[in-house]
């Protein structure tokens, strides 16, 4: 076999085929497992800008008293 075609059958293998992790695990092709892969990492950046969103007025916050003083200030 030449060397095209074993570079063909290799690139073919690492899209194709995956082993599984677990004796009985269902084997899925590594498109499939680079789908699910983007998939969570957009939903855990959703999550970490939603926290975020959520923290940026409570560090503002930090620091003052309840009627608004910093914390330094003589009353």
């Amino acid at each position: 076999m030449s060397f095209k075609g074993l570079a063909f059958i290799r690139q073919w293998a690492k899209e194709h085929i995956y082993k599984p992790r677990v004796l009985g695990e269902p084997q899925r092709s590594a498109p499939d497992l680079a789908k699910a892969f983007r998939k969570d990492a957009r939903s855990a950046q959703v999550k970490l800008d939603e926290v975020e969103d959520e923290v940026g007025p409570l560090e503002k916050g930090i620091g003052k008293l309840m009627d608004g003083r910093p914390l330094d200030t003589p009353k």
